[in-house]
Formats: C-alpha cells, structure tokens, sequence
C-alpha cells in the first residue's frame, strides 16, 4: 500500500503519481496526525482485506478444480451405473416369464417387456403405483391377501389370457422391502 506525503502542489504531477504509482492516499502538507494515522490504519487494514481476497480466490480456484475432478468420477460412475442398469434390463426382458417388481409401498420398481405385454401393453408401467397401474384382478392376486404374505400363487383370468402368477416378498419378516411377481401364461 503507498501512502504520499507531500509538500508539492503542482496537480498534473500529483494525478500522475497516483495513476503510476496505484496510491491509495495522498496527503499534502501540512498534515493531521490523526488523520495520518488513520490513513495508515485503512491501509493496512485494505492490505489485509486485499490479501484474503486473493487467498480465498485460490481456495476457491483449488476448490473448483476438485470439484471438477470430483464431477469427472462422478459422471463416469453414473455412465457405469447406466450401462449396467441397461445390461440388467435386457437380461430382465429375455427371462421367458413376466416379472414384475414392487418396493415396500407397492410402487413398481421393475418391470420386464413381458410382463407389460401381458397385463398392460399400453402403459408404461415402471414408477407407477400398483393400485394405479395394474388392472383390478392382476392388483387383488398380488395385493388382496394382505402385506403379511410372505409368498403366495395362482391362477388368474385376464383379458382373454390363462395366466399363472407367484409372489414372493424381498427381505424378511420383519424388514419387508418388497415384492416380486412372477406371470406366465398357461394353455387351457
């Protein structure tokens, strides 16, 4: 920080300086020692808040280039996830019966094209509610016995289709964290 103290009066010389010099006061003679001092105390003062700026910008400049270190990974773990989420999937569409997956609050979370094609062919089925979702008699032979089935099977009429189902509740008894239903259509 500079600071000029001067006796000299000529103005184009003074602006000069300042302009030159990045002066952050200038004080002509005579001058107030109070007034001085308190210069000083700004300068310092405007030093320190000057040299946290420019620390805090390279904290910062750092941060940023973690963050974009930390993005990369993150970007290639979920074109990972991706590209397995769509290897799982195709494997869940060549299974040759219809499986249909429902978290705990019978949201489903998984359906494959087979199934679909059996009981909903029009309707996207995944992330829906199953009460919403499924047609009545595929709900109730899912749902009508009650959450406390552990694992269940039968038979069921639908759409002109002989359909053969089985549940079976994922985790256990006392931590229930969904359902899987297998269809298959049956010849009469």
């Amino acid at each position: 920080m500079r600071l000029i103290l001067s006796g000299y009066s000529a103005v184009q010389t003074i602006i000069d300086a300042i302009n030159e010099g990045e002066i952050y006061k200038f004080m002509s003679k005579p001058w107030n020692d109070e007034e001085l001092k308190g210069n000083i105390r700004g300068a310092i003062d405007r030093y320190e808040l000057v040299a946290e700026n420019r620390r805090m910008a390279s904290e910062i400049a750092e941060q940023n280039e973690r963050l974009k270190e930390l993005n990369a990974v993150l970007d290639q773990r979920a074109n990972d996830a991706t590209a397995g989420l769509t290897s799982f999937q195709d494997l869940h569409d060549s299974i040759a019966v219809g499986v249909l997956t429902f978290d705990d609050t019978g949201l489903i979370v998984g359906v494959n094209q087979l199934a679909g094609e059996m009981i909903a062919s029009d309707l996207e089925l995944f992330g829906m509610p199953a009460r919403d979702a499924l047609p009545d008699p595929v709900y109730e032979a899912f749902f009508g016995g009650g959450d406390s089935r552990n694992a269940a099977a039968g038979r069921l009429e639908f759409s002109g289709k002989s359909l053969q189902w089985r549940l079976r509740q994922v985790g256990t008894s006392e931590s229930v964290r969904g359902k899987v239903a297998t269809l298959w259509e049956t010849v009469s």
